[in-house]
């Protein structure tokens, strides 16, 4: 069988573009790796997506899917390990089977970089966060820190300023990466502190799971402290997961595919969607905007074939 379109990732945005194509009658295949619903999945509650008070990531995930194989959408949990476009077809080899299809899209999502702490991810949700868009409003007039020295920690750290009683931005260097204005602004909020030379040696909880003080190791005289916070906001740069196409469309110097709004790429048969594209906003209503525009891009494309 020659599907319409595959899809690969089923994150928010490969689920929304698999949605919207089988509303436009196109035959698909959707891939997973690892997590249907990707990073969403693993949120503890989502309270920013319009329409929908509040509900956990899982959930949101399940419903997503459930939506999308309701619609007819073939979905195969298995890892697309290589795509070649010959005589106007993809040839998509995984790691159980081979498939066909008329155009792809890709939506392989990125991933958080972690600091590797011991219990790092049992505490995910419970005081350690990757996003403060996504869940600084959960901890308004508590004091928090971020861990990062580039933009997107300095970024995070002055969104934190305005709903936390205080911010501490921790940083292994002396000097920052960050954009020198970026720093300035920081410099000039009254409720930001900062580390610098140290890193988060290790986390002490509640005895219930919930993060309560950072145990600060400080790199010039290896001495620890300690610091009360209620989450650490982790911003150490994200990891795009683009190995599939690397050989075949440019990435940027991060890694991250370099498309545009458009999720078009230089090769009609091939589309790119959500977290893994070159975005300056990456959030779960963007992952998904991008999944309809690449959707009905690709159906175009398939349209003209006919």
């Amino acid at each position: 069988m020659i599907y319409d379109i595959a899809i690969v990732g089923a994150g928010c945005a490969g689920m929304t573009a698999a949605l919207y194509a089988r509303r436009n009658n196109k035959s698909i295949v959707l891939f997973e790796a690892s997590t249907f619903g990707g990073q969403i999945s693993e949120a503890p509650l989502v309270e920013n997506y319009p329409g929908i008070q509040k509900i956990s990531g899982a959930e949101f995930s399940d419903q997503l899917l459930t939506q999308v194989t309701d619609f007819g959408a073939v979905v195969e949990p298995d890892t697309v390990i290589n795509i070649v476009y010959e005589n106007n077809i993809v040839n998509i080899t995984t790691d159980f089977s081979k498939y066909n299809a008329k155009a792809i899209i890709i939506a392989t999502g990125c991933k958080s970089r972690k600091l590797n702490l011991p219990n790092e991810e049992a505490y995910v949700g419970k005081g350690i966060g990757y996003c403060a868009i996504c869940d600084g409003t959960f901890y308004s007039n508590k004091d928090v820190a971020v861990v990062g020295g580039g933009d997107s920690a300095f970024t995070e750290a002055i969104y934190l300023s305005g709903i936390c009683s205080s911010v501490t931005l921790i940083h292994r260097r002396d000097e920052y990466r960050a954009e020198e204005s970026l720093v300035k602004k920081a410099k000039a909020i009254k409720n930001i502190q900062y580390l610098t030379s140290s890193v988060v040696d290790s986390i002490v909880d509640d005895n219930k799971g919930n993060v309560k003080v950072l145990k600060i190791k400080n790199l010039s005289n290896n001495t620890c402290t300690e610091l009360p916070t209620e989450c650490l906001f982790i911003s150490i740069g994200r990891i795009p997961q683009t190995q599939l196409v690397k050989d075949i469309l440019p990435l940027d110097a991060e890694g991250f595919i370099a498309v545009n709004e458009s999720c078009k790429t230089e090769l009609p048969w091939l589309y790119v969607a959500g977290d893994c594209r070159k975005k300056a906003v990456r959030q779960l209503t963007t992952a998904m905007a991008d999944g309809s525009v690449a959707a009905l891009a690709a159906c175009e494309y398939v349209d003209s074939l006919n």
